[in-house]
């Protein structure tokens, strides 16, 4: 195939690629760690980095949840050590998609 070739057929890939897109719709998720579960390794093979990491906070909170509720005198002395940590930088993380 010529270099003519190769454009149009990459064109073409990305017009389609973009028309899948523009028609994909946001589906809310009533039980997203039922799916998880069900699913690991088709939701881990989409972005391993961030499946990791999402599996880390799940277990790091967790972890935090149980020391909160077996030792709440020690949870509430450790919170009180944090308040004065400033977090820097300061990130804003997106909560919302926008929808058209």
């Amino acid at each position: 195939m010529n270099e003519d070739g190769k454009m149009l057929e990459a064109i073409l890939c990305a017009m389609e690629v973009r028309e899948e897109f523009e028609n994909m719709t946001v589906t809310e998720l009533t039980n997203p760690i039922q799916l998880m579960k069900e699913q690991k390794d088709s939701v881990q093979a989409i972005n391993p980095t961030v499946f990791d990491a999402t599996l880390k906070t799940m277990r790091w909170s967790g972890f935090f949840r149980y020391i909160k509720r077996k030792n709440p005198v020690g949870w509430e002395n450790f919170l009180q050590q944090l308040a004065p940590v400033k977090v820097i930088p300061v990130v804003k993380t997106p909560t919302k998609l926008g929808r058209k």
